[in-house]
């Protein structure tokens, strides 16, 4: 047997990343870095105050991200992980991938709350 078959090549997706799985297109944790830039956003993006809009809550966790992660660059180097690098195999109108990512977070947002409701 193989050590490949043995250890898998990645590490298994965790319960948040299950949820974001069921949401995002799987392109999402195609490269690590991807994949924690973008678990960091969707957990920044719940965690700020539902009274803002959404695209200013994603814009808000994308530049929280990018000041927490010593590796990345700049803002740009967020939003392209979260938008098209995730969507690119996908249709999306008009290249508006902020809006798809947007729809997706709101869809993770209310899956999570009802996750958090079922469960107390």
């Amino acid at each position: 047997m193989a050590l490949k078959d043995i250890v898998p090549a990645r590490p298994p997706l965790t319960p948040f990343e299950q949820l974001l799985d069921e949401h995002l297109p799987l392109a999402w944790r195609q490269a690590d870095k991807r994949r924690r830039q973008i678990r960091l956003v969707a957990a920044v993006f719940l965690v700020l105050p539902e009274t803002m809009e959404i695209k200013e809550r994603r814009k808000q966790a994308q530049k929280i991200v990018t000041g927490l992660l010593p590796d990345v660059e700049d803002l740009q180097t967020v939003q392209q992980k979260c938008h098209k690098d995730t969507f690119e195999a996908k249709i999306v109108d008009n290249n508006r991938y902020h809006r798809e990512f947007d729809s997706r977070l709101e869809d993770i947002e209310s899956d999570y709350a009802g996750e958090l409701n079922h469960s107390l």
